[in-house]
């Protein structure tokens, strides 16, 4: 999704609980920029038979949503702020005792 819509994604850690992100300005309101990534990394969670709800499916056989309903967001408004944030993102999976994560995706912030 971060390819199809050209986000800007300045840093990303995926943890088990939760997913925290610090995206670029773009013309979409956040919460549909998070609406389609969740959409997109559902489907690719069941591609690869990592569906985290696999296990309990409902009477259809549709998937219960592994994501929080919605999501928390905070807007930046000065460099510092962003610095900040992707500091703060980057060292998430180190609070967790998790290795430093690195994805192709994010890209460097430019002021």
């Amino acid at each position: 999704m971060v390819e199809k819509g050209s986000y800007r994604i300045l840093a990303c850690s995926i943890l088990p609980e939760h997913v925290p992100l610090v995206i670029g300005r773009f013309r979409y309101r956040v919460e549909t920029m998070i609406r389609l990534l969740k959409a997109e990394a559902t489907m690719k969670l069941k591609e690869d038979g990592r569906h985290p709800m696999a296990a309990w499916p409902q009477k259809d056989g549709s998937l219960h949503t592994p994501w929080a309903e919605r999501c928390w967001k905070v807007y930046l408004d000065t460099a510092e702020d962003v610095h900040r944030s992707i500091k703060y993102v980057e060292d998430n999976a180190l609070k967790e005792g998790k290795p430093k994560q690195r994805w192709s995706f994010v890209v460097p912030f430019e002021p």
